[in-house]
C-alpha cells in the first residue's frame, strides 16, 4: 500500500524505513510496509513492480522511452577490424566523441581549403565528456593518431589542436 510521503502510520508514527521512497505519478511516496497484501493490485496496473515485499520501478524501456535518448555512435569497424583490434575502448569512445561532433563543425562551417571537415577539442573538454585525467586523454589521442584515425595540427601554446578525422575503412 502506497502514502503520500508526508503521511504518517496507522498509530500515528512515521513510517519505518522513512528513507525508501517511490515515484508514482510525479508524486514522492513512502513505502507502507505494513500493507504487503495490496501489493498485488499495483504489480501490473502501475509502472511499478514488486520485488521481494518492497516496490521497484520499473526499469525496462518501452517503444518511445527508446526514441528519445541520443546516443553516440561508434563504428562497428572498430571492433571488428583487425588493425583496430589494438586500440583500446576508451580510444574508440573518444573516436566516437570526436564522429558526434564532426556534424557540428559542418554546421560551424569548418573545412580547410582542401574541403576537409576539421574540429578543435581540447583535451579539457575530453576529460569533463570521459571522466580520465589529463595523461590519459593524452594517450588516448596518441593512440588514435597511431592507428592512423586522426591528425592533429597544433596551433601554438595555449590553443586548441585542430583535428582532422580520417575515415576508418
Amino acid at each position: 500500500m502506497l502514502k503520500k510521503a508526508n503521511a504518517k502510520g496507522a498509530n500515528n508514527a512515521p513510517f519505518p524505513f522513512q528513507n525508501k521512497r517511490c515515484v508514482f505519478r510525479g508524486e514522492f511516496y513512502l513505502l507502507n510496509f505494513y500493507g504487503a497484501h495490496n501489493e498485488r493490485k499495483y504489480r501490473n496496473t502501475h509502472p511499478i513492480t514488486t520485488k521481494k515485499g518492497g516496490f521497484k520501478l520499473n526499469n525496462y524501456f518501452n517503444q518511445n522511452d527508446a526514441k528519445q535518448i541520443a546516443f553516440y555512435r561508434v563504428p562497428k569497424a572498430l571492433f571488428t577490424e583487425e588493425k583496430y583490434k589494438a586500440l583500446s575502448t576508451d580510444s574508440k569512445m573518444l573516436y566516437g566523441l570526436l564522429l558526434d561532433r564532426m556534424s557540428l563543425s559542418l554546421k560551424n562551417g569548418w573545412i580547410d581549403p582542401q574541403g576537409r571537415v576539421y574540429q578543435f577539442f581540447t583535451v579539457q573538454q575530453a576529460q569533463e565528456l570521459l571522466g580520465f585525467g589529463h595523461e590519459k586523454i593524452c594517450r588516448l589521442f596518441a593512440e588514435l593518431s597511431a592507428a592512423d584515425l586522426i591528425e592533429r595540427k597544433r596551433q601554438g601554446q595555449g590553443k586548441a589542436s585542430i583535428i582532422y578525422l580520417k575515415k576508418f575503412l
